[in-house]
């Protein structure tokens, strides 16, 4: 887990940490919530199976969908790995 913390972390807000800058040159840094789920099933699942952990674990955002409900940002990476 540390190891996909530390690459999001570099990639998204560089190698000094300090975040970078949108279209605007507005300043951003981006923080990541990364959680480890132990499981049995060593097989990734179903894709129902890996839609319903992304929407579990996401982010309710400000933005409606059609019917005015908040939309979800689905947890982004789903692995098999263990979170050691």
């Amino acid at each position: 887990m540390s190891d996909v913390s530390e690459k999001l972390n570099e990639t998204y807000n560089g190698s000094d940490g300090k975040g970078t800058q949108n279209s605007n040159g507005e300043r951003l840094k981006f923080k990541f919530n990364i959680k480890g789920i132990e499981t049995s099933n060593t097989d990734g699942g179903s894709l129902t199976d890996i839609r319903k952990i992304a929407t579990d674990n996401g982010i309710v955002t400000s933005e409606k969908d059609a019917s005015g409900n908040s939309v979800i940002a689905l947890a982004a990476a789903v692995t098999t790995r263990s979170t050691e």
